[in-house]
Order: C-alpha cells, then sequence, then structure tokens
C-alpha cells in the first residue's frame, strides 16, 4: 500500500517549479549583465552608468543565491530556508517595477520590456505561494 503523501507537497512543488523558472530567469539576467558590462564598458561615459549596471548584477548574484537557498529548503522540508527568497522578493519586486517604469519611459526594445514583465509576474506569483508553503510546512513539521 503506497503511502499517502504529506499536504504540503502541492505547496512545495508549486514553490518549486516557480524557484526554477526564477533561476532560470535570473542566470539569464546575470548573463546579460555581465556581458554588458564587460563588452561595452567603453559605451559608459560616467562612473555612475557603470556603478547601476554593477549594483543589478550584484543583486541579481543575491537572487540566484537566495533562490537556490529556496531550493534546498524545499527538499529538505527545512522552513526557515524559505525565509531569505521571501523577504528579497518582497525587496526585488518594487525594484524590478521601477526598472520597468524606466524602460518603458525611455523606449526600451519591446524584448527588454515583456522580459522584465515576465519577471515581475513570476516574483509576484511566487511571494504568496512561498509564503503558503512556509506556513503549511511550519505547522505539519
Amino acid at each position: 500500500m503506497p503511502t499517502p503523501e504529506p499536504r504540503f507537497y502541492p505547496a512545495k512543488k508549486a514553490v518549486s517549479a516557480l524557484a526554477l523558472l526564477q533561476l532560470m530567469l535570473a542566470t539569464v539576467h546575470y548573463v546579460e549583465n555581465s556581458l554588458v558590462l564587460h563588452r561595452n564598458y567603453d559605451d559608459f561615459y560616467h562612473a555612475e552608468s557603470r556603478l547601476v549596471v554593477a549594483v543589478v548584477w550584484a543583486f541579481t548574484l543575491c537572487w540566484i543565491l537566495v533562490t537556490l537557498t529556496l531550493l534546498f529548503g524545499t527538499i529538505t522540508n527545512r522552513p526557515p530556508l524559505l525565509l531569505p527568497h521571501i523577504i528579497f522578493s518582497v525587496i526585488w519586486l518594487p525594484f524590478k517595477l521601477i526598472v520597468l517604469i524606466i524602460l518603458f519611459i525611455s523606449s526600451a526594445r519591446i524584448s527588454s520590456l515583456l522580459f522584465t514583465s515576465f519577471t515581475i509576474v513570476i516574483i509576484a506569483m511566487s511571494i504568496p505561494c512561498e509564503w503558503h508553503c512556509y506556513n503549511v510546512m511550519h505547522l505539519l513539521l
């Protein structure tokens, strides 16, 4: 007779899928920022513009690290490891919204607008899913 799945498995499945999607988005974003910073270094006339790309690059690296922590927490059933990603996402979401507004105002490429919009939607969807998963795992473990 097979053992029934614990009640937190459906929440973990959704969080794991969103985390993998975020990991892919963050990796693409990280590679893109690395290439922009490396290949177009001379195009940045002011140190401030280089600094902006470097800060976004650093935040993206943090995003990758907290997403890996989230995946590790869901795989090993450790609810406290979900909290860093939730906290980071709450901070990252308004930042990405500001970036989207700036891209929209500056008439950026449609691909950049779509990529940033898709990232915002995924982050916005993941926050309540992660919080629900955290609560269910915390109660049942």
